[in-house]
């Protein structure tokens, strides 16, 4: 199915999502190897971990901290779509950034879509 989104260019973006049936509030991030939620919302989500770690790095890739613990999500509803048992970590965010998570390529790499820049449409 076919959906259309706007998003303002030269900005970044954020996409509301459900996880596990709650509202999430995400910044869309190419970028992000991993969807990423905040600590504190991993629990509360009730998110189970996979026993395995990750290296979490910057765009210049510098390491960034300790190896992070993967965490599963068992149902995410985003961009018109729902997947099942996504990888995800958790990450500190500025506490007024205005965003929930990071809907990274964890879950972007189950869907096909393209971004017209310029119009602002993905």
């Amino acid at each position: 199915m076919m959906q259309r989104f706007r998003f303002p260019p030269q900005r970044a973006f954020g996409v509301w999502t459900l996880i596990n049936g709650v509202r999430q509030f995400m910044l869309f991030d190419t970028g992000s190897q991993y969807v990423a939620l905040r600590p504190n919302a991993v629990g509360w989500l009730g998110l189970q971990s996979t026993n395995q770690t990750t290296l979490i790095f910057t765009a210049d890739s510098q390491t960034v901290g300790p190896r992070c613990p993967i965490y599963r999500i068992p149902q995410i509803q985003a961009l018109g779509l729902t997947l099942s048992d996504i990888e995800a970590i958790a990450i500190h965010l500025p506490p007024n950034c205005g965003y929930d998570g990071v809907l990274g390529v964890s879950f972007l790499k189950h869907t096909i879509f393209t971004i017209n820049y310029n119009e602002g449409w993905i």
